[in-house]
């Protein structure tokens, strides 16, 4: 037992270990050693390291293995400012400034896929006005569906759209009931979730080192399109990682949200026209713990057996 015990934790041990290695953590400090060794000013360095005896060598690498994984682990710990940070989070005034060129053409698009449902439900649209409408319906879903809520950046409007949409269809406020509705949710969504989340929250620690890779441009130039270029693969790949996130938390409200009136004790709404004011109601209780009025909790079901 206790030698399975062992052998599955040098596993795990081993593969955080490659994973901080041959990650960005690792790729960084490459190359920032590369850098210095293209420019000489590491050669009596390296020099000096051949000439010390094995055991010397050997703790020097292992000192250098610790230092690479002990700068991943505190990179780990500012992933979710940096994260705020792309999407958008830079205070109210500044948010809005930036985002008055995308609310004008948010408008625009909006506009024109209103008019476009309206005439589908007149007439038949032709096929390149279904195409645009097609086309619009898919731009707008990634976006908030009002203009106040819109982020300055594409991250950050992929995933307030998919925070705000639980408040849009059914009252329910995403940041407050999400807690009380994870421990409901079935273990193989949250396990999907947490996959989700993880594989996000790797493409912002690629962000932010490469945003870091740019100290190396004091050792030479070339680190600087470097840096952009890995910091616009890595922001690409965090808006990829971010749209089945997304998804995933809208689906946990769509299919499991009566779940969270069921263990509060609160009535289901009756049908989806007074759904909205439900939600509403039972976030304002959630979050400040008031109601308008009593809410009467069903009789307690008799134990069986």
């Amino acid at each position: 037992m206790l030698d399975k015990f062992w052998e599955s934790l040098g596993e795990d041990l081993a593969k955080r270990w490659a994973e901080h290695l041959f990650g960005p953590a690792g790729l960084f400090w490459l190359g920032g050693a590369v850098l210095a060794l293209e420019r000489g000013l590491a050669q009596q360095g390296w020099t000096a390291f051949l000439n010390l005896s094995a055991w010397l060598q050997g703790a020097l690498a292992l000192a250098a293995i610790a230092g690479v994984i002990g700068s991943a682990l505190l990179m780990r710990l500012g992933v979710f400012p940096l994260l705020r940070a792309l999407e958008g989070y830079w205070g109210r005034q500044l948010r809005l400034w930036v985002t008055r060129p995308l609310a004008r053409r948010w408008h625009q698009r909006y506009e024109r896929a209103r008019a476009l449902q309206k005439k589908k439900t007149g007439e038949a649209l032709s096929e390149a006005e279904q195409l645009e409408l097609t086309e619009l319906e898919t731009w707008l879903h990634q976006y908030p569906r009002r203009r106040g809520d819109l982020m300055p950046t594409r991250l950050g409007n992929l995933l307030r759209a998919r925070e705000l949409a639980p408040r849009d269809k059914y009252g329910l406020d995403a940041v407050v009931c999400w807690a009380r509705l994870w421990g409901l949710l079935p273990s193989d969504l949250r396990e999907d979730l947490i996959l989700a989340r993880t594989a996000l929250n790797r493409r912002v620690e690629a962000f932010g080192w490469g945003g870091l890779f740019w100290l190396w441009g004091a050792i030479s130039p070339w680190a600087i399109p470097v840096a952009v270029v890995w910091m616009m693969v890595a922001y690409h790949q965090a808006v990829l990682a971010a749209a089945p996130y997304g998804d995933l938390i809208e689906t946990a409200f769509d299919l499991y949200r009566f779940r969270l009136y069921d263990a509060l004790g609160w009535r289901r709404p009756p049908d989806s026209a007074a759904e909205r004011a439900y939600g509403e109601a039972l976030s304002e209780f959630l979050w400040r713990g008031t109601v308008k009025e009593p809410v009467p909790y069903p009789p307690e079901r008799p134990q069986e057996g």
